[in-house]
């Protein structure tokens, strides 16, 4: 578990990439590429497979993918996707109605039901889950979730950071780090989808994807002073009693993480060359610190030296 499957037409005779890739990859779509035989596709393949649910990106020139009747009949697949258009350009979608997907959006593709996706060059991340797992976070069959695209809010906005964020550390990461993402990304997606049918987010079969994802939400908005826990809990779709039993159950705290985020933002900000204009002072209130002193003791708690230090140590270090 944990091993990373690579695929790419790199090397593939120009003439026959495109078989290559209908063969190797997309086995349970009919696929049209270019419509010149003897022009060149380009495409890449990551999988992470995990006991009930997948991890795949996938990066292509222009494809139009067709799921059709026939096709269903045939292979019997009935996984969910839960996609994210990782690139700017639009997707087109005909699922259960017509649907225009911009880039960052995620959308839900049933593999049970008929489906034509039209992409141009395109950079997708997906999580293929079983059917039965969707069904036991939503009490109920998903079918009707088929081409539904989730709203870029509170959960969704956290999954899809997530879902960039393993797309870029996924090869430096260990076996079982990929296997923790892979977890914690499938159950921040069913949360997002609990969310959405106006269900509370259930600490039981979610847990470990919504301590990640509050994790995200610190990092992203603990720059705001006025920003605590009641924030936090009302972002990924908790009570505030959930969330520090999220925390607790890690011998962690929400105040704590909040607290080194926001000195570790800090540290960031004060040994980077983007900010070396700015005061010490100023650095702290755009961390979300409004007391210097509770600032230059917490930071120099954490790191062992002030933050006028940190500064001129990194500053020295940049010098020839």
């Amino acid at each position: 578990m944990g091993r990373l499957e690579l695929r790419t037409t790199d090397g593939v005779e120009t003439g026959r990439t495109l078989t290559y890739w209908r063969e190797a990859v997309l086995r349970r779509v009919e696929a049209l590429g270019p419509a010149v035989e003897h022009q060149r596709f380009r495409a890449k393949l990551v999988h992470l497979g995990g006991p009930d649910a997948d991890f795949v990106e996938h990066a292509s020139d222009a494809v139009t993918a067709r799921r059709d009747l026939q096709r269903l009949r045939r292979d019997g697949c009935d996984d969910i996707s839960i996609s994210l258009v990782a690139s700017p350009r639009p997707v087109g979608l005909i699922h259960r109605g017509e649907h225009r997907l911009r880039g960052g959006d995620i959308c839900i593709m049933d593999y049970a039901q008929p489906m034509e996706i039209l992409r141009p060059r395109h950079h997708d991340i997906s999580l293929i889950c079983s059917r039965q797992r969707l069904a036991a976070a939503m009490g109920g069959d998903p079918t009707a979730l088929a081409g539904r695209r989730l709203p870029s809010r509170g959960m969704t906005t956290l999954l899809r950071s997530h879902l960039r964020l393993m797309s870029r550390e996924m090869e430096r990461l260990s076996p079982a780090e990929r296997m923790r993402a892979l977890s914690a990304a499938v159950e921040m997606a069913l949360a997002a989808l609990q969310s959405e049918k106006g269900l509370p987010a259930d600490e039981e079969q979610v847990p470990e994807g919504l301590y990640q994802a509050a994790r995200l939400a610190i990092r992203r908005d603990c720059h705001d002073p006025e920003w605590g826990p009641l924030d936090l809990a009302r972002v990924i779709g908790c009570s505030r009693a959930t969330l520090y039993r999220l925390f607790a159950a890690r011998d962690d705290s929400v105040a704590a993480a909040i607290w080194q985020a926001r000195i570790e933002r800090a540290h960031a900000m004060l040994t980077s060359p983007a900010h070396r204009n700015l005061r010490a002072g100023e650095i702290a209130r755009r961390c979300g610190f409004v007391d210097q002193p509770t600032f230059n003791r917490m930071f120099r708690r954490r790191y062992g030296m002030t933050p006028l230090d940190a500064a001129r140590l990194a500053a020295d270090g940049e010098r020839p």
